[in-house]
């Protein structure tokens, strides 16, 4: 089963040393220079509306966001940036990266279609097509794994910005639980991702699962939850019981007419419902 397979993999991950860890608004500093006749190049630039244009396009965007980035710790270090600004200016070099991979794959699309179009047409560009289709499989990948390190920024950023909850760890997790699934149900397709059970592939969320395993141990610690309760074992029935029903949502919906009589709110419930089940399940009492 793949939810047995998410499972395990999740327990993996909590066991692992730890790994890597507001909308897209323009940087502080994100301001195109004025341009200036000498800087024009005589070379012919990309059809505007073109995959290529939209990759020049995302070159540039990204050029800026590092150049936005560069050295911001040590702004923030000097007390000349506050925190939240240099994490916002990371994650927005972690998304135009992104971005521009996927532009990337979808220009090489293009090309290979092209290609493809020439060749049955009885044009001799056979190698020319393999090669386009070798470069489209590295740009492919190249795009899943920066897809893969936004998730990851994206998630750790949901969690950055939850409001303080006061006191309680277990106030705290349950403040968690509720902000990852709200996460998750924006993501089906890291929810996709995650429910094949692949340990590698689930590398974007181990922040997550570490968050979980440390609000519990620190219950533990002030006498909050019970000492027999394994955290990474409750990390991982927690996330199986948000990606479970999103992954299966329709067929929970369909399983009982009471569930399916309301599904608009059943999302809702549900969330409310897994997330109790585990804060009470491991309630010192």
């Amino acid at each position: 089963m793949p939810v047995a397979l998410f499972a395990t993999a999740l327990l993996a991950i909590a066991a692992d040393d730890s790994r890597e860890t507001k909308p897209d608004e323009p940087e502080a500093f994100d301001v195109e220079p004025p341009i200036l006749k000498q800087n024009l190049s005589d070379e012919l630039s990309p059809a505007p509306g073109t995959p290529d244009a939209e990759v020049a396009r995302l070159e540039k965007q990204l050029g800026r966001a590092k150049n936005n980035a560069a050295g911001a710790e040590r702004f923030w270090k000097i007390g000349v940036l506050a925190k939240v600004e240099v994490e916002q200016r990371l994650l927005k070099v972690v998304r135009c990266e992104s971005d521009l991979a996927n532009a990337r794959v979808s220009s090489a699309e293009e090309k290979v279609a092209e290609l493809q179009s020439r060749v049955a047409s009885g044009e001799n560009a056979k190698e020319e097509l393999e090669s386009a289709k070798s470069t489209l499989a590295q740009l492919t990948e190249t795009a899943q794994v920066a897809a893969a390190k936004r998730e990851r920024a994206e998630l750790e950023a949901a969690l950055a910005n939850l409001p303080a909850a006061s006191g309680r760890p277990l106030e705290r997790l349950e403040r968690v639980l509720q902000a990852q699934f709200d996460f998750l149900s924006r993501w089906p397709d890291l929810v996709a991702v995650l429910a094949q059970g692949n340990r590698n592939d689930l590398a974007p969320f181990a922040p997550a699962i570490k968050r979980l395993v440390v609000l519990l141990a620190e219950g533990q610690g002030l006498g909050q939850v019970r000492d027999d309760v394994d955290p990474h074992l409750t990390a991982a029935q927690a996330l199986v019981l948000m990606v479970g029903y999103l992954r299966l949502e329709s067929v929970v919906a369909a399983s009982a007419p009471p569930l399916g009589a309301d599904e608009q709110s059943l999302r809702e419930r549900w969330k409310e419902a897994a997330v109790q089940l585990v804060v009470a399940g491991v309630a010192a009492r």
